[in-house]
């Protein structure tokens, strides 16, 4: 959970704490309606005002190139 001194930021699947990377799963089921899409989109902006980077795979990706989603992981943390 993500938080500033106005308090709740956002929710989100992972973070490398001090690194101020969050990695976020996305998939179909909860992403798929205008309503849900908006509201991702707001709460990432909050993140990026909080100066967090946040890097976006799929589940299916997850499964299938686990090893590319490593490769980005490694050169967002090189950063």
């Amino acid at each position: 959970m993500i938080r500033n001194e106005d308090g709740f930021v956002a929710r989100v699947d992972f973070e490398y704490v001090g690194r101020d990377i969050i990695i976020e799963v996305d998939s179909r089921k909860h992403h798929l309606r205008l309503k849900e899409w908006e509201q991702d989109l707001r709460r990432r902006n909050r993140l990026t005002a909080q100066g967090k980077r946040v890097l976006h795979v799929t589940y299916r990706r997850m499964t299938a190139d686990p090893n590319g989603i490593n490769d980005e992981i490694r050169s967002a943390l090189r950063l």
